[in-house]
Order: structure tokens, then C-alpha cells, then sequence
């Protein structure tokens, strides 16, 4: 009876460390939902959609704060996604703003239990310096049309190297994710 006391014990110890080892290494390197976006490695609290609720003050910070996700721990890889972007970014369709430049310029695609999908792209900013209004809508439409072509996805954030403020500040757009909604309105 003894024995069997201490070794409930030492399995109750080790379960306690393992949990207590395991909540910190979440905390610090996965997010807390599929929809808040990584500051930096850290957990960040605010999501891009919480920004409408802020003061102006608050929305610039906003802006200038780096968020993005780890492909690594957010989600399970979404193989055919990749594949149709890889093909996207191969520029082989007329009137595209990718070419054999940004061909294999994709880091990873992932996908969330509710359907968010992360898109991180290698960093092809001096590819495609600076894109026009006109480049934009092209980008857009080409990115959008592989995403949402898979009905689980719901949801799309698309970054460079694992930083998404890097993605909206090179189109100059407002840090949001692109829901499948808002695109079919579009």
C-alpha cells in the first residue's frame, strides 16, 4: 500500500510538471485562438479585429505593431494550397504581376481547425517593389481565387517570413485578415 501511495505520487508529479511545462511552451510559442496573430514569438493579445474598437491614438500603434503567425505550431500543413500557389507564383497565367522571379518564393501553408488559412510567403518585396492600385487588384484576385477556391477555408492571412504587418504595409492595406464573405462581396 505504501508503494503504491508514493508511485500515485510520483505519477501525480510528473503529470503536474509535464502540464506546467507544456501550458508555458503554448503560451509563448502558439496562439491562444486561431485568429489572434503572433507579436513577434509572443502571444499577442489584440487581434486585428479588435483595432475598430480602438481610439485613433491606439489604431496607429496598431498599425505599427508587428504581428504575424508560426506556420510551425498554428494549424496542420495544407498541401494542395501550396501547390496551387506555388503554381500561382509562377507567373504562367496572362496578365499577372508574378513571374519566373517569385516562382518557389513560398515559405508554407497552413490551416486552422476553423478553416483560417496562413499564407507565408518568402519576403519578395524587392521582386515586386512597390505594386500599383491596378497590380494590387491583380494580386489580389489571383490569391484570393486559389484560397477561397477550398470551401474549408474561411478565413486567409497572408504574410512575408512569418510577419503579416510586413504583407499589409507593402500594399499598403489595413491590418485585417481577408474572410471568404468579404471577398465574395467583392
Amino acid at each position: 500500500m505504501y508503494y503504491m501511495k508514493k508511485i500515485t505520487g510520483i505519477v501525480v508529479c510528473a503529470l503536474l510538471i509535464i502540464w506546467v511545462l507544456t501550458s508555458d511552451f503554448i503560451e509563448n510559442n502558439v496562439l491562444h485562438t486561431a485568429t489572434q496573430p503572433t507579436k513577434g514569438t509572443e502571444v499577442s493579445s489584440s487581434s486585428p479585429d479588435a483595432i475598430h474598437n480602438k481610439t485613433a491614438e491606439e489604431e496607429e500603434n496598431a498599425l505599427l505593431e508587428e504581428i504575424g503567425f508560426d506556420i510551425k505550431y498554428v494549424g496542420k500543413p495544407f498541401p494542395d494550397l501550396k501547390n496551387d500557389l506555388l503554381q500561382v507564383l509562377r507567373g504562367t497565367k496572362q496578365d499577372t504581376i508574378f513571374s519566373e522571379k517569385t516562382t518557389g518564393m513560398l515559405n508554407g501553408v497552413s490551416i486552422t481547425e476553423d478553416g483560417t488559412a496562413i499564407i507565408d510567403f518568402k519576403d519578395f518585396r524587392d521582386t515586386i517593389p512597390s505594386p500599383t492600385s491596378a497590380e494590387k487588384g491583380k494580386l489580389s484576385i489571383e490569391l484570393h481565387r486559389a484560397v477561397f477556391n477550398y470551401p474549408e477555408v474561411s478565413t486567409v492571412y497572408y504574410q512575408f517570413n512569418g510577419n503579416a504587418s510586413a504583407w499589409w504595409n507593402w500594399l499598403e492595406a489595413y491590418p485585417e485578415p481577408i474572410t471568404r464573405a468579404v471577398w465574395m462581396d467583392n
